[in-house]
C-alpha cells in the first residue's frame, strides 16, 4: 500500500464524514442519516475516482525518470491534499442542500 492509496482512501471517506456531521447538527432523524450515508458514499466514490484519474493521467504524461516527473509527483501530492480538504466540504454542502430540502 502506497501513500497515494492511503490518500485515495481518505478522499473517499471525507465526504462521508462531512455529510454525517451535517446531519448530526440538524437533528432530522434516521431518514436524514440514510440520505447522508448515500450521499457520502456516492460523492466519495466520484471524488476518489477523479483523483485517481487525474493522478494516473499526469504521471503517464510526464517522462519516465525525468526531473519533470519528480516535480509533477510533488505537485500531485500537494494538490491531492488540497482536494481531500475540499471534498470534505463538498460532501457537507451536498448533504446540507438535500437534507434541508426534506
Amino acid at each position: 500500500m502506497t501513500l497515494w492509496d492511503l490518500m485515495t482512501a481518505l478522499c473517499a471517506v471525507m465526504p462521508l464524514a462531512g455529510a454525517l456531521a451535517t446531519v448530526r447538527d440538524v437533528h432530522k432523524g434516521w431518514l436524514a442519516y440514510a440520505l447522508a450515508l448515500i450521499i457520502g458514499v456516492v460523492v466519495g466514490g466520484l471524488c476518489a475516482w477523479a483523483m485517481r484519474s487525474v493522478g494516473s493521467a499526469l504521471i503517464k504524461r510526464s517522462g519516465a525518470g525525468s526531473d519533470t516527473r519528480r516535480w509533477n509527483s510533488r505537485l500531485l501530492y500537494v494538490g491531492a491534499a488540497a482536494w481531500i480538504i475540499l471534498v470534505l466540504f463538498i460532501g457537507s454542502w451536498v448533504a446540507a442542500a438535500v437534507i434541508h430540502g426534506i
